[in-house]
């Protein structure tokens, strides 16, 4: 079922979040696959859901790296620019989690972002 913007998307915990992106580009359109793992201590929780496409200039941070093979295996894991990424931030009380999960590499550039409210039963 199609799910508009600002929606809530609710999921059960310790289960996975199977996502599918529609891509536009003029009059063709086709849909990428994006997963995320739960986990069943999130459940009763509530956050944010974010797709965005070509990743988030917030993901895969340098912040903490202190030699080149940190900095190499941040640029490793690097969202790039033709895949969905699904960032996931949830309240756990006194704790904020993230979880970040892509798609496979698509066969072009994408771009756009849409944020859902996120319910873990």
């Amino acid at each position: 079922m199609p799910v508009k913007s600002r929606s809530k998307i609710t999921v059960k915990a310790g289960k996975d979040l199977k996502l599918r992106a529609t891509l536009e580009n003029g009059s063709a359109s086709r849909k990428v696959a994006v997963t995320v793992p739960t986990k069943a201590r999130w459940s009763g929780s509530r956050g944010v859901l974010d797709l965005v496409g070509g990743g988030s200039a917030w993901s895969g941070s340098f912040w903490g790296a202190d030699t080149l093979q940190q900095v190499q295996d941040v640029a490793d894991n690097w969202i790039r620019n033709d895949q969905v990424e699904a960032m996931v931030g949830l309240d756990l009380g006194r704790k904020w989690v993230e979880q970040d999960s892509a798609s496979a590499p698509t066969d072009s550039y994408v771009k756009g972002h849409r944020r859902y409210k996120l319910i873990v039963k």
